[in-house]
């Protein structure tokens, strides 16, 4: 028996629900089905006696109404008497952690089969899920233990380290493919090796609220409890609150719900105090707060959606915002009369998945009809009468209001349609670039309707809207190869790849004035990972497309070791690769920690990489300094040294390790420690290299000395015009001692030599420069092996 029903999916919300759910025959076969089993687990393994049941009789599914001008389509069946703590997305599928265990769907909303997942899981509710994208594992946390499924397979797997030391797991935050870390009932926090099977607790906070919210970036882990916000270091393995920091923990009147990040900016979502937002290291209220509870939210590259609830019903609102002006939230209803909400997930650039007390949800956000999220397993063939408010048709609505359409009473037959797939096509003109290609090339025909590329190595997508071009497109997606290892960066390495360079890093800084900046200060822009060349080219014509009308979304995943050592995530983002200026552009990112995936919109098809700024030297275990960049140890006299000569701007890196006597060769001078005081001080490596390299010069008569040239006649040398001035500027006798040679000709440039260093000038930039002396130096003895890494 089929029912034609008509309802409007509004503020009555359950009770309307619960004037739609099928009766009769149907209803009493559930009924009697679910009176075969006494307990959960049981019941969870009659679904499919339920399924079957309800395939038979040809269960009518309603769709819901609308929703504040949108189409939300409710649960119904089993899923409907469940609440949904947890949702995530992993690949081309969202899971759902629920009160009865775990259930999966395709993220996209474009099915309405709700698939069980749950053997090997004990009865019961699950709190939390988390996928890991690069070993392609979900965990899930239930109150007595964390489970993994290796995606494709059909059972769970319980991690027999991680039970919790008191209370129950009430979330879960991945770091990397390895680490995770779990909140409890009793605010203790267990950390977690799901490799090796090891875990610590690491909390020692004397904080005993529950933990509801957690994501460690960097060295920080961020924790929000039932009643604050609060910070700790966990490099060591251990999680204590710094005495003195300022407003950490930062109080609260209720709950942390959800994290969320804009372009490198942290949010936090609450229950009783709005949206909070860290800056600078403290925790503060964003301008136009939001009075209502903030169950829920999750942001984009532009923006962020929360889940606002009051009374038991929530309004799901979105807001732009730009970090470069800071300007307030401006919030438009996207969704409203949900039951109350506990997580957001976006399915698509037009839809938005919502886990509630009642069920999962689907908002559609651009007036589709809603497809219900069905009973487990039955695919949904609809038979419907519907009934929306009279109005002018094809009128758009303004945001936020209810869409006026003509009234409309009609009987339909649907079933759920299809999104078009993008594969690969072997018609596609694009030229294979096989040079340098980490992976092979993936090229895919996007259709003018949208569609999604996904590079060889499957950490890289470019997601094309709808509209953004007026007919077909093709899309090469190639990972760039590295000469060295993803976390590794080498001063000046570089990639030839398809007749272009591409630097790996950016150390202009180096080029700067001496300014004293101490090293460990001191930081460059390095690629972190594989780069990648996405290009797109018409598919009816073959002509390359060097802009898009419409941006499109890229999305890379960052994996831990593939940052460079000292790098934090905090400072992680998206940039291209500009080949006329031969620099590094910085792309507006958004960044989501917990699944260490990066977003940002590309305006033109370019190389495109992760980028991070990593810092010139890191600590070692045995209290000195290391330089990745070149592979050479510092002493902390060393360092100092290097600070007072003017800072890595005037010394340049170390090139060699230092010598029995104290002396450390750098790019650009010598320095030599002083055996009676320890400290480091620039040597004479300018007068040994002349002397080594065989120059002499007679000596320069003393003419006088004026604005523009001066005689030194310890040495018997002038400098003179731009050299006098660049000598001035630097401080003179103090970083490059006296003139021992008389401008020199080297090339196309001139040169002079003093008893620290050398001076150029470039004739074809007009620049005069400290010269990287110590590299020329170098070359004149015996080459020195790189020093083996110390451990951190």
């Amino acid at each position: 028996m089929r029912e034609s029903v008509t309802a409007t999916h509004g503020p009555a919300g359950r009770e309307a629900r619960a004037q739609v759910r099928p009766r009769g025959l149907f209803r009493r076969a559930l009924h009697g089905a679910r009176k075969l089993v006494s307990s959960v687990s049981a019941r969870r393994q009659s679904l499919s006696i339920i399924v079957a049941i309800g395939f038979v009789l040809s269960v009518v599914l309603v769709p819901g109404g609308t929703t504040g001008g949108v189409t939300a389509a409710p649960a119904y069946g089993p899923l409907a008497n469940l609440t949904v703590n947890d949702m995530v997305v992993g690949g081309a599928n969202i899971y759902a952690a629920t009160s009865d265990g775990v259930f999966s769907n395709k993220a996209d909303g474009t099915s309405t089969t709700w698939t069980p997942m749950s053997i090997g899981l004990p009865g019961g509710a699950i709190n939390a899920l988390a996928f890991e994208s690069t070993s392609q594992r979900l965990f899930a946390v239930a109150p007595a233990g964390l489970y993994v499924v290796n995606i494709g397979t059909p059972a769970w797997n319980v991690s027999p380290v991680a039970v919790p030391p008191s209370g129950s797991f009430t979330t879960i935050s991945m770091y990397g493919p390895r680490i995770a870390y779990l909140g409890t009932t009793t605010g203790a926090i267990l950390k977690v090796d799901v490799t090796t099977s090891t875990s610590i607790v690491i909390s020692s906070t004397g904080r005993t609220t529950a933990i509801s919210a957690l994501v460690r970036v960097g060295d920080v882990l961020v924790v929000g409890d039932q009643n604050s916000l609060w910070e700790c270091s966990v490099g060591a393995d251990t999680c204590v609150i710094p005495v003195s920091a300022s407003g950490n923990p930062y109080p609260l009147d209720g709950a942390v719900t959800r994290f969320g990040t804009i372009q490198g900016t942290l949010f936090a979502g609450t229950y009783a105090d709005g949206i909070l937002r860290r800056r600078a290291g403290s925790w503060g209220a964003i301008p136009g707060n939001i009075t209502d509870h903030v169950t829920s939210l999750y942001t984009t590259s532009s923006g962020m959606t929360i889940a606002a609830t009051s009374d038991g019903r929530t309004v799901v609102k979105q807001s732009p915002w730009d970090p470069s002006t800071d300007g307030n939230f401006v919030w438009t209803p996207k969704g409203t009369a949900l039951p109350e909400t506990r997580a957001l997930v976006p399915a698509s650039s037009k839809a938005i998945w919502a886990g509630t007390l009642s069920g999962p949800y689907l908002l559609y956000t651009d007036g589709t009809p809603a497809a219900e999220i069905s009973d487990v397993g039955v695919v949904a063939t609809l038979t419907t009468t519907v009934t929306l408010t009279p109005g002018p048709t094809g009128t758009p609505a303004p945001t936020g209001t209810p869409e006026p359409t003509a009234t409309k009473t009609s009987t339909m037959t649907k079933t759920p349609t299809a999104t078009a797939t993008p594969s690969p096509t072997a018609t596609s003109t694009l030229p294979t670039r096989v040079p340098a290609a980490a992976a092979p090339m993936v090229k895919t025909r996007i259709p003018s309707g949208g569609g999604v590329t996904i590079a060889g190595d499957g950490l890289a997508s470019v997601s094309i809207p709808g509209g953004a071009f007026t007919s077909a497109v093709d899309v090469a997606f190639v990972p760039v190869a590295r000469p060295d290892a993803p976390g590794i960066v080498r001063f000046g390495s570089t990639i030839t790849y398809s007749q272009v360079r591409i630097a790996l890093s950016d150390t202009n800084v180096l080029n700067d004035p001496p300014s004293g900046q101490h090293p460990e200060e001191a930081s460059f822009l390095a690629v972190a990972g594989t780069p990648y060349d996405v290009r797109i080219a018409d598919a009816a014509t073959g002509r390359e497309l060097r802009a898009v009308p419409k941006s499109v979304e890229l999305g890379i995943v960052y994996r831990l070791e593939d940052l460079p050592r000292g790098t934090s995530e905090f400072g992680v983002f998206l940039g291209r690769w500009d080949e006329l200026a031969n620099k590094w552009i910085p792309l507006p990112t958004t960044q989501d920690p917990e699944h260490r995936l990066l977003h940002a919109p590309l305006t033109s098809p370019s190389i495109v990489a992760v980028l991070v700024q990593a810092p010139f030297v890191v600590p070692t275990s045995d209290g000195n300094r290391y330089v990745p960049m070149t592979s050479q140890p510092l002493s902390v006299p060393m360092v100092d040294g290097i600070a007072a000569a003017g800072g890595f701007q005037w010394t340049g890196l170390p090139i060699a390790p230092p010598t029995e006597s104290g002396t450390q060769l750098f790019q650009n001078v010598r320095l030599d420690i002083d055996p009676a005081t320890g400290t480091a001080t620039i040597g004479n490596l300018g007068s040994e290299y002349v002397a080594a390299s065989g120059m002499t010069f007679a000596e320069t008569p003393d003419e006088g000395s004026s604005d523009q040239r001066r005689y030194f006649a310890e040495t018997g040398r002038y400098v003179s015009f731009g050299f006098l001035a660049y000598y001035d500027a630097i401080g003179g006798d103090s970083l490059l001692g006296q003139p021992v040679t008389p401008e020199v000709v080297e090339g196309d440039n001139l040169a002079q030599y003093f008893a620290k260093g050398k001076v150029l000038f470039d004739r074809a930039t007009g620049v005069v420069r400290i010269s990287p002396l110590g590299e020329a130096f170098l070359k004149l003895s015996v080459p020195v092996a790189p020093s083996a890494e110390p451990a951190p």
